[in-house]
């Protein structure tokens, strides 16, 4: 530092000893992303890698396994409620891992044109199989599930099994079997695993398996000379789903898939006709004595299915024209009738998003007892409202209420449309349909594709790293992404890349999160977040291996540009201050000062700005007048003069941008420590 005064008669300048001071430089950070997975309850986070999902099969009163699949991704949709068959599972010690409610596995849901109707109103019945074969997923961690345990609506155990009794069977190792053999694979496929050998094929490709929702068409009654027609109706079928909402709007979310499925004739069976055919699947009309029922029997369906290991939602393409069809664990339709794709629609509408009929028939609700389905409730609008219950919040809007009638029964439900295509042919889905299938879409694809880097990532403080997700979007909702870091959003960050660098966060672990939230208006209720995808990593950043050489003083504070000289936050011992400005004085105008810079530059190389006080007395400068703050060259010029008989004194202060706190102002000439104001 350097003083001097300025008199109105004539100049005189003095020395004073070197002033430390210090600036605080604050650190500005940037950071990146988080994941999660909702799990049943859908507010757990972060959820299982995979989930849990039992092939079992109902017969003599009894339900056996008969195999434990261990599915990517991690299933997140949230438990029904109400009436149905009760699934728990638990870990070894005993505790309750999850408990779900499942619709009754024996029951199928037959509809046709009511001939009392429009021409498009439907009617049916629900047939209530001796036998069958239905899939259970369960949103947890196959590797801590240890028991499962089910029980009918009646609470009569069902099934009491310990998994490990059970070799799990791995979709991703079953199909490098299917790519290794061509057909029948070993491993853990088992030996009803696309017993056939059929051939199949990816029709639309919507991005990788393991997150999305993979549909899978079976053809029965179609022989080899009939896969062409085969092909076609399946493509007719695909086109028309992705031209109705909310297929429309989440096409990405989508893979479908067509098994070439062989018959030795064309047809399927009427056995209230008389006709028997001599097919793969051995599907059939007149099902549970009802004609229109077309299904088919669930051992062969599962086994063709697994041509395609990655298969959530089976649609079974029967070769007749006959109008029919039937929705359970999976969906059968009559692929030649003039409604077939209205029909495939309507059963997916059953067998993927749980929806019930919702027209009424007979028999009667019990009133005490909720409805499973999402789109039936015991409660009118009234009492919906009151209990903030099934779809309340969407009561009033888009002509959603409380219609009576729905899930066949005469009376004792209602549903929430007056005509939803759950009711007619030709209809488009009501608000609260769709949401259910919205919803349905995310418990099977996470928003968040793919992420990166892979592991968290550790990165010396002269470095940077650099996070990024690859997306699963709706073709017009928005997304809305957001990162944190130490758990503080970063403005102005919605992009699907961020860039930290390290000298702008702290030495040390740092969590990074990005978050994706699709706001569609479609999803009113999200309970679970389902529609909202994260990923989380821990940053370290440290001070070793190259970034050391920055480290000269050994503080463990790596700060490049610096002249390989640095500051230490907590210690200012270990940073020198700049040395004292040399040489003050004024140019010839009387209004310019100038010095020279220090000749040691202190512990940051040549970062150093000025401060030049004025004061009207000698021995202080607090309080003073900032002609210049930070000043970044060794000139000042003060345009101020003097009043006659008076003098200004000047103090020129050298400062380093290491944090630490001010340093002495010097000493005046009598020893004395000198105070001095601050320049902001």
């Amino acid at each position: 530092m350097f003083c001097m005064g300025r008199f109105h008669s004539k100049h005189d300048g003095f020395r004073l000893k070197r002033w430390a001071a210090r600036l605080c430089l604050g650190w500005i950070l940037s950071c990146s992303l988080a994941f999660a997975i909702g799990t049943d309850g859908r507010n757990a986070l972060p959820g299982p890698e995979r989930h849990l999902r039992l092939l079992l099969r109902f017969e003599n009163d009894s339900v056996e396994v008969r195999r434990v699949e261990h599915r990517d991704p991690a299933l997140r949709r949230i438990a029904q409620e109400g009436v149905g068959w009760t699934v728990e599972t638990y870990d070894r010690s005993g505790r309750l891992l999850d408990s779900r409610i499942i619709p009754d596995p024996r029951r199928l849901h037959v509809d046709w044109i009511d001939p009392q109707g429009d021409g498009e109103l439907l009617t049916g019945k629900v047939v209530q199989l001796e036998r069958a074969s239905f899939l259970v997923d369960i949103p947890v961690d196959p590797k801590i599930a240890y028991r499962v345990m089910m029980s009918d609506q009646r609470e009569r155990l069902r099934l009491d099994v310990a998994l490990d009794e059970f070799t799990p069977y791995d979709s991703v190792e079953m199909k490098n079997d299917l790519a290794r053999s061509g057909s029948r694979g070993a491993g853990t496929r088992g030996s009803d695993a696309c017993s056939g050998g059929w051939s199949s094929e990816l029709v639309v490709n919507s991005g990788p398996s393991a997150n999305r929702l993979n549909i899978t068409f079976l053809g029965d009654g179609y022989t080899d000379t009939e896969l062409d027609s085969y092909a076609l109706d399946v493509q007719n079928t695909i086109d028309y789903l992705l031209d109705r909402q909310p297929y429309a709007e989440y096409r990405g979310f989508i893979n479908f898939y067509r098994v070439d499925v062989i018959s030795n004739e064309t047809g399927v069976d009427e056995p209230d006709n008389g006709i028997f055919k001599d097919t793969a699947l051995d599907c059939a009309f007149n099902w549970g004595g009802t004609p229109r029922c077309l299904y088919c029997p669930s051992a062969p369906v599962f086994d063709a299915a697994d041509c395609v290991p990655e298969t959530d939602e089976i649609l079974v393409v029967g070769n007749t024209t006959r109008y029919g069809g039937c929705g359970g664990a999976y969906s059968v339709y009559a692929g030649k009738n003039s409604s077939a794709t209205d029909i495939a629609f309507h059963e997916l509408g059953h067998s993927f998003a749980d929806l019930a009929d919702e027209y009424g028939g007979s028999g009667s609700w019990p009133t005490f007892i909720e409805n499973p389905n999402p789109n039936c409730s015991i409660h009118d609008s009234a009492s919906m409202t009151a209990n903030e219950t099934k779809w309340w919040y969407w009561l009033g809007d888009e002509g959603i209420s409380t219609y009576s009638t729905c899930g066949g029964y005469g009376s004792g439900l209602y549903r929430p449309w007056s005509d939803c295509e759950m009711r007619s042919l030709h209809r488009t889905l009501c608000a609260v349909c769709e949401e259910n299938h919205i919803l349905d879409y995310y418990a099977r694809v996470d928003g968040i594709d793919q992420s990166s880097p892979t592991s968290d990532p550790e990165i010396q403080q002269v470095d940077s790293a650099t996070f990024s997700i690859t997306r699963v979007s709706p073709v017009t909702y928005e997304q809305v992404v957001s990162w944190y870091l130490d758990d503080a959003v970063i403005p102005g960050e919605t992009g699907d890349v961020l860039v930290i660098e390290g000298e702008d966060v702290d030495l040390g672990a740092h969590p990074v999160r990005v978050e994706v939230q699709d706001t569609t208006p479609r999803v009113r209720s999200d309970p679970g977040n389902l529609l909202l995808s994260q990923r989380s990593w821990t940053l370290t950043v440290s001070c070793t291996g190259t970034a050391a050489d920055y480290d000269t003083d050994g503080d463990g504070i790596c700060e490049s540009g610096l002249g390989g000289r640095d500051c230490n936050d907590d210690d200012p011992e270990v940073w020198s201050a700049p040395g004292e400005a040399t040489n003050l004085l004024f140019d010839g105008d009387g209004r310019t000062l100038r010095w020279t810079d220090p000749g040691d530059l202190g512990g940051t190389g040549s970062a150093l700005v000025y401060d030049t006080l004025r004061s009207d007395q000698a021995n202080t400068f607090d309080p003073a007048d900032c002609v210049e703050t930070n000043g970044s060259d060794t000139t000042s010029v003060d345009a101020i003069e003097p009043s006659p008989g008076t003098a200004f004194f000047y103090l020129v202060r050298a400062e380093n941008p290491c944090p630490g706190g001010e340093g002495s102002p010097g000493t005046d000439s009598n020893g004395n420590e000198r105070s001095a104001a601050l320049c902001n």
